[in-house]
């Protein structure tokens, strides 16, 4: 498929999308478990939208670091039950907040899944009474028969994100590149990101001498491995600047950076600017 017909499928998925929001009053939220969807130039512009809650009980919640810990804890139970469930299912998290999940399967490959929500259910969770007024502004629970028809609806919209996938070149064979051993090593890097990870570690994982797997790696994606271990960890820094309160100590630590001056450096290098100027326009945007 052309460059033009990629367009026009991704702008076909967008609207649908906007649909089922609209049709349901739902915020659907997609987690990119394979890198496909958020890394893909093809669907980037749509899919960074959709890559947190973003509404104002949420937000508050997770300024608070320990609440945020428990919500990515929360999302790594959800992809386990998704890889065994292989279907859709309903379930609240720790903070009140009730969701439809739909796994996003390519094959054999779990790519991601989708949140439909929020949901509440009474009474509300016992917090301050700034964040019950925000919580009591969730939907309650749909009847049977939106329920029928929802989970209808975004189980197609899990299928269409699968074919969009294939379809934008995001998947060759089992996953973003040719060779099925740095396929491998980026499933690896994507998911330990926040632990002490080395070039030999990686290469460990993935059963292959180091020096063999840097070179195949720098061949085929044209990146040096230890560039592309901080690539994605300075893309999920910033996904944290964006959604979260927590300072730039706090946020090289979730991470993977143990030195904040270190993870300084790496930032300004990628980013040509430091950690606390970047938050410092978010926080100016948001107040615009």
């Amino acid at each position: 498929m052309d460059h033009t017909g990629r367009a026009r499928l991704v702008g076909q998925l967008d609207r649908y999308i906007h649909t089922l929001e609209r049709r349901y009053s739902v915020q659907i939220v997609l987690t990119d478990l394979c890198g496909g969807f958020f890394y893909n130039p093809d669907l980037r512009g749509m899919t960074m939208r959709l890559s947190f809650h973003d509404n104002a009980y949420c937000n508050q919640i997770k300024k608070e670091s320990a609440c945020f810990s428990r919500c990515l804890q929360g999302k790594h139970r959800i992809e386990q039950r998704c890889r065994t469930h292989k279907s859709w299912f309903f379930g609240f998290c720790p903070f009140g907040i009730g969701e439809f999940v739909f796994p996003v399967f390519y094959g054999s490959d779990l790519l991601g899944f989708l949140c439909v929500g929020p949901y509440r259910h009474d009474p509300p969770n016992r917090c301050a009474q700034d964040l019950q007024q925000r919580y009591a502004a969730f939907s309650p629970m749909p009847d049977r028969q939106t329920v029928r028809l929802l989970t209808a609806d975004f189980t197609a919209l899990s299928n269409l994100f699968a074919y969009v996938y294939a379809c934008c070149g995001a998947a060759n064979g089992a996953g973003l590149y040719d060779s099925a051993l740095v396929n491998k090593a980026v499933a690896y890097i994507r998911e330990n990101y926040r632990e002490e990870l080395t070039l030999q570690s990686v290469a460990d994982a993935c059963f292959c001498n180091r020096n063999y797997l840097c070179g195949l790696f720098y061949k085929v994606t044209d990146k040096h491995l230890a560039d592309y271990i901080n690539e994605v960890r300075i893309g999920q820094a910033i996904h944290l600047m964006r959604m979260s309160d927590l300072n730039i100590t706090q946020i090289a630590a979730q991470v993977g950076y143990n030195d904040s001056s270190y993870f300084s450096k790496v930032f300004r290098k990628q980013m040509a600017c430091s950690p606390k100027q970047y938050k410092m326009n978010i926080l100016q945007k948001n107040a615009e």
